[in-house]
């Protein structure tokens, strides 16, 4: 199993020595709401210029901090909730009504870049969205084209579990 371990991350190691992949000091954030006592958006963007962030990740369209980041030079990412997954993946209508509330109004003055739809739902516990996640991601995608919004990816984060259990 130690082999095997070190086996991968020598070919880890061949394969980034060997690409042409740009390493960067750019700093990206993680942008949760989470808590009580919390910035405002605006006084939250500022701190993000102040970090030099040049990329943030939304766990949700929270629509004042798209505004409030609109002309920051910051790209953002945004996420649909996990509980819109099933719903979305069989109605093309309520994928479009998401990218029109949450992503036409902001979009270009507001940097988005991604559209990560759910968060880790591919993982070692089952989640009843594994299913669905595939044809939502598809439907979203169909309304970025649909809206003309170039220049948006679609995609879904996963945790590590997930290549955990399937190389390690």
């Amino acid at each position: 199993m130690a082999l095997l371990a070190l086996l991968l991350l020598t070919l880890l190691a061949t394969v980034l020595s060997s690409s042409s992949a740009k390493i960067t000091s750019e700093i990206g954030v993680c942008y949760g709401q989470g808590g009580n006592n919390l910035p405002t958006p605006s006084k939250s963007t500022q701190l993000l210029q102040k970090l030099n962030a040049t990329q943030v990740k939304l766990y949700n369209a929270d629509q004042k901090v798209l505004n409030a980041l609109k002309g920051s030079n910051i790209h953002v990412t945004v996420m649909v909730p996990n509980e819109l997954i099933i719903n979305m993946s069989s109605n093309q209508t309520l994928a479009d009504q998401w990218v029109q509330s949450n992503v036409v109004p902001f979009y270009p003055q507001t940097m988005i870049r991604y559209i990560l739809v759910g968060n880790e739902v591919l993982s070692n516990s089952f989640k009843p969205q594994w299913f669905y996640l595939v044809p939502a991601m598809k439907k979203i995608n169909q309304s970025v084209k649909t809206f003309g919004l170039h220049n948006i990816k679609v995609g879904t984060p996963l945790s590590f579990d997930v290549v955990e259990s399937s190389v390690l």
